[in-house]
């Protein structure tokens, strides 16, 4: 199943899908490629701040932040 990074929990765990590269810009994209986020790469959920609106993901031993709204343009396949 398909859904945004933002829709899992803290705690939970899937594999990165795609991003979406008409939202971010091509050096957004790039940055991102190079923290790790290729597609079929495991990310866990750290915690999210939502007073903050901030999602904190691991990928493999980098910490990355990123912004709620900017979570909800990177798809994830959660394993069922």
């Amino acid at each position: 199943m398909t859904v945004n990074l933002n829709d899992l929990n803290s705690g939970e765990s899937a594999y990165l899908d795609s991003i979406d590269r008409e939202y971010f810009s091509e050096s957004i994209v790039h940055d991102l490629l190079d923290y790790g986020l290729i597609p079929g790469t495991l990310i866990r959920i750290i915690h999210k701040l939502p007073g903050q609106k901030k999602i904190t993901i691991a990928v493999g031993p980098a910490e990355i932040v990123l912004r709620e709204e900017s979570a909800n343009h990177i798809k994830v396949r959660k394993e069922i």
